[in-house]
C-alpha cells in the first residue's frame, strides 16, 4: 500500500476512534445530568448553534491543514529520504538527496549528503589505487582481447550444455558471409550468435556431440591432448573445416569445448582450380608418356643391329617411360589432385576409430561389435578419415545388416596387410547378397543423429576405401563384410594433438567465464533468481499512441542482458515500413522521417527476426504494456506470437520508490544516475531501460524480491499495472 494511503487510513482510523471515545464520554455525561440541566444545555445549543458550528468547522479545517502539512513535510519526505538513501548507497553513489520537508528532515538530508560525498571521495581514492595496481594486467588483458578478436579463425567457447560463453568477431563475419546460422531447431528462422545462446540453434548436434563423445573416450584412455575435426556445411553448400578442443575443470573433468572454424572457402576454391589444372596436366603427360613408351617399345623390338650403347639408351628410355606411366597412375597421388575431394581428412589411429565405431553402434543401434586385432596388437596403423561422415556411413551399413539378417552381435577383426587397413565384420547367419550391398552403396544414412547427404559409394571413393562381401574361404563358417581403407605411409603419419584448456580453481586472469557454471536457459522462469536469467530489453517507436486505431510500428530496438551484463554489441535495430502515412506530430517526437522508411522491410519481415532474437529470454521494457499491445495487434498478420515472460521497469520503479510520484523513463533514469543517449529512439531507449533494470535489481533485492515470480507479483500490485491499451 502506498505511503499516502497508509497515512490517510491512519488519520481516518484515529479520528474515528477519537470520535467514538468522545461520543461515549458525551453519552455517559448526558446520562448524569438532571432534566433541568439537559433542558438548559439544549437551549444554549440551539441559541448558539451557528457559533458552535463555525468553531467546529474552523477546528477541523485547521486539523486538516495541520495533517496535510505533517504529511507533506514529514511523512512524504521521510519516505523519500529512505528511498534515496538506499539509492545513494547501492546503485548511484553520486546521487544528491534533494527533498522538500521540514527543517529537521532537510538537515538530516544535508548530513547524509555530506557523508555520501566523503564516501565517494574515499571510494574514488581506493579505486584509483586499485587502477594503478591493475594497470599492468589490464594492458595484458587488452592485448589478449585484441589478439583473440583479430584471429583469422572464428572461435566459439561453449559450456557442456552448448551455451556460448565467448566468441570473437571473426566467427560473426563467417556466419554472415556463408549463411551458416540457419536455425536447426526452427527451420526458416535465423540462428543467432550471442553470449548465453545455444550453439545448437545453428550447429547440428549430430556433428558436435559425437565429436565430444570421441574426446571423452580419449580422455578416459589417458590422452593428455585431444581434439576432433569435422566439416560444417553452409547454406551455400560450402564446407568449412572445424576443430573441437576440450575445456577441462581443475579436476580435469570435461566442462566445455572450444570450436575453431577456419574460412578456407577461397583456399579450397584455389586448390580445386589447381587440382583441375594438375589433372589436365596429368592427362596430357599421360598421353605424352604413352607416345614415348610406345616409341621406346618399338625401338626395343627393332634394336637388332645397333650398337650396345644405343640399345642401352633405348632400354633406359623404355624403363623411365614405364616408371613415369606408373607414377601418373598411382591413386594415392591422383586422389589428392581430385577437385571434388572434401577437406579435411584427419589422420587418426585406426584402432581408435574402430573403437568409436563400436561405441556408436552400441549406443545408436543397440548392436554390439566385439572388436579385436590380429595378434592382440593395439597399434594397427593410421588412416586419413572424415570421422563424422565415415562413421555415419558405416553405421548405415551396420543398420542395414542388422535389419536384413536380424543380428544383435557382430565380431570385428582389425588388422593391417600391405598398404591397407582391414576391418572384417562377421556374424553367424545369412550372408549378404552382393547385389543388395551394391544397392546399399547408392543410399545415404537416415539414422537419427547420424544423417548424411553423401551416398555410401561417394564416401568410399573420397576415402579410397573398398567394401565387399566376405567369401566362404575368407571367413569360414561365417557371413560378413570386409572394409578396406588405405593405411598412411610412415612419412604421412602425424601426431594430431589438440591444446587442452584447463580452468584453474581461481578466476581466470583475463576473462570471466562464469557462464561455464550452469545452464542459462530455463523453461521455468518463476523460481529463478533475476541475476541468473537472460533478458531482452526492447522498445518500439510508432506512428501514434493508439494500437487499435491503426497506428503502426516504425522502429524496433533491443539489447540483451546476460549474466548481469548489458551486451550492447548484441543488439537488434530495425526501421519498419508502416505502409501508411507518418503524422508530423510523431516525427517531431522520434525524429524518424517518412523518407527514412521508404525502402525498409515491412512488419511481416521484421517480426520473425525479432522473435528469433528474443527466443528463450525474459522481455523487459518501460511501460511495456504499450509495446506488447503493438506486437499483439500483428499476430494475425505475421502469425508471430510473443509468449515470453515480461517485466516492466516502470512498475518495478514504483515498487522500489513508492514515495516518488514520477516514474517516466526520463525521471527514473535521472533518479538512478543514468544518462540516456538517443532519447526517443528505439535502441537508445532500450539501452537506457536495460541500465535502469540492472540498477533496479539490487534495490529489489533489498526489499526481499529476488526471483522472477516475486518481481512479477510485486509489479502487479502497482497502480500502473492497471493501464490498458
Amino acid at each position: 500500500m502506498k505511503t499516502q494511503n497508509k497515512f490517510w487510513w491512519f488519520v481516518v482510523v484515529a479520528l474515528t476512534a477519537t470520535a467514538m471515545v468522545l461520543l461515549t464520554i458525551s453519552v455517559l455525561f448526558w446520562q448524569q445530568l438532571s432534566p433541568e440541566e439537559k433542558t438548559l444545555i439544549l437551549k444554549i445549543f440551539k441559541r448558539y448553534f451557528a457559533y458552535l458550528f463555525t468553531i467546529l468547522f474552523l477546528f477541523f479545517t485547521f486539523l486538516g491543514f495541520l495533517l496535510d502539512w505533517i504529511f507533506r513535510f514529514y511523512i512524504i519526505p521521510v519516505n523519500q529520504l529512505a528511498d534515496e538513501t538506499r539509492l545513494l548507497y547501492t546503485v548511484n553513489p553520486s546521487h544528491k538527496i534533494d527533498v522538500d520537508g521540514s527543517y529537521d528532515v532537510m538537515r538530516l538530508a544535508a548530513i547524509i549528503n555530506e557523508n555520501a560525498i566523503a564516501q565517494v571521495e574515499f571510494r574514488n581514492n581506493v579505486q584509483e589505487q586499485l587502477r594503478k595496481a591493475r594497470a599492468g594486467s589490464e594492458a595484458e588483458r587488452n592485448v589478449l582481447a585484441a589478439m583473440l578478436e583479430d584471429l583469422p579463425q572464428g572461435i566459439l567457447v561453449c559450456n557442456m550444455e552448448g551455451h556460448i560463453v565467448f566468441y570473437n568477431r571473426k566467427i560473426s563475419v563467417l556466419f554472415r558471409q556463408h549463411q551458416l546460422a540457419e536455425s536447426q531447431s526452427l527451420p526458416g528462422e535465423i540462428g543467432l550468435i550471442g553470449l548465453g545462446r545455444s550453439v545448437y540453434t545453428f550447429l547440428d548436434k549430430g556433428l558436435v556431440l559425437p565429436a565430444l563423445d570421441r574426446i571423452a573416450e580419449k580422455l578416459s584412455l589417458g590422452h593428455s591432448a585431444v581434439s576432433e575435426r569435422f566439416l560444417l556445411e553452409t547454406q551455400s553448400k560450402a564446407l568449412l573445416p572445424a576443430q573441437i578442443l576440450p575445456v577441462l575443470d581443475s579436476q580435469h573433468h570435461l566442462s566445455g569445448f572450444i570450436l575453431y572454424i577456419e574460412d578456407q572457402v577461397e583456399q579450397l576454391k584455389k586448390e580445386r582450380e589447381l587440382s583441375t589444372l594438375l589433372l589436365s596436366w596429368q592427362h596430357e603427360l599421360t598421353q605424352a608418356v604413352s607416345v614415348i613408351k610406345s616409341t621406346a617399345e618399338l625401338l626395343v623390338d627393332e634394336s637388332e643391329g645397333v650398337s650396345d650403347q644405343i640399345r642401352m639408351l633405348i632400354q633406359l628410355v623404355d624403363k623411365q617411360a614405364n616408371l613415369a606411366a606408373a607414377l601418373l597412375s598411382r591413386q594415392d597421388i591422383t586422389n589428392r589432385w581430385s577437385p571434388d575431394q572434401p577437406l579435411p581428412l584427419t589422420p587418426v589411429d585406426a584402432m581408435e576409430w574402430a573403437r568409436f565405431l563400436a561405441f556408436r553402434a552400441e549406443h545408436v543401434l543397440q548392436l554390439k561389435v566385439r572388436l579385436e586385432t590380429v595378434g592382440g596388437v593395439d597399434q594397427v596403423g593410421q588412416v586419413s578419415v572424415d570421422m563424422h561422415h565415415l562413421t555415419c556411413a558405416l553405421l548405415y551399413v551396420l543398420a542395414n545388416v542388422q535389419q536384413t539378417v536380424n543380428v544383435t552381435c557382430i565380431d570385428g577383426v582389425l588388422y593391417a596387410k600391405g598398404s591397407w587397413i582391414y576391418l572384417d565384420l562377421g556374424w553367424e547367419g545369412t550372408a549378404i547378397d552382393p547385389d543388395l550391398l551394391a544397392r546399399w552403396k547408392q543410399g545415404v544414412s537416415k539414422i537419427q543423429g547420424s544423417e548424411t547427404t553423401i551416398p555410401l559409394t561417394e564416401m568410399l571413393v573420397v576415402h579410397g576405401a573398398k567394401l565387399w562381401v566376405l567369401s566362404e574361404d575368407q571367413a569360414p563358417g561365417k557371413s560378413g563384410l570386409r572394409f578396406l581403407i588405405p593405411m598412411l605411409d610412415s612419412a604421412d603419419i602425424v601426431m594430431v594433438d589438440g591444446l587442452t584448456t584447463v580452468l584453474p580453481d581461481s578466476r581466470p586472469e583475463f576473462y570471466d567465464f562464469d557462464l561455464f557454471k550452469g545452464n542459462l536457459q530455463f523453461t521455468d522462469f518463476n523460481d529463478r533468481l533475476l541475476t541468473e536469467l537472460t533478458f531482452t530489453v526492447f522498445d518500439t517507436e510508432t506512428t501514434g499512441l493508439d494500437p487499435q486505431g491503426g497506428d503502426e510500428i516504425i522502429s524496433i530496438g533491443a539489447v540483451r542482458i546476460v549474466n548481469g551484463r548489458l551486451l550492447q554489441g548484441e543488439k537488434f535495430e530495425q526501421l519498419v515500413n508502416p505502409g501508411r502515412s507518418l503524422p508530423w506530430a510523431s516525427v517531431k517526437f522520434h525524429g524518424i522521417r517518412p523518407e527514412m522508411l521508404v525502402n525498409q522491410p515491412t512488419i511481416d519481415k521484421v517480426l520473425p527476426r525479432f522473435h528469433a532474437f528474443v527466443r528463450d529470454t525474459v522481455l523487459v521494457g518501460h511501460n511495456v504494456a504499450f509495446d506488447m499491445r503493438m506486437l499483439q495487434m500483428k499476430e494475425n498478420q505475421t502469425h508471430i506470437c510473443f509468449t515470453n515472460p515480461i517485466l516492466d521497469t516502470m512498475l518495478l520503479s514504483d515498487v522500489v520508490h513508492p514515495a516518488h510520484p514520477k516514474h517516466s523513463l526520463q525521471a527514473v533514469a535521472e533518479r538512478l544516475g543514468i544518462r540516456i543517449m538517443g532519447r526517443h529512439t528505439a535502441l537508445g531507449d532500450a539501452i537506457a531501460t536495460g541500465e535502469i533494470f540492472l540498477r533496479l535489481i539490487p534495490l529489489l533485492a533489498a526489499q526481499g524480491i529476488h526471483t522472477f515470480q516475486e518481481a512479477s507479483q510485486a509489479s502487479q500490485k502497482s497502480l500502473y499495472a492497471r493501464l490498458k491499451y
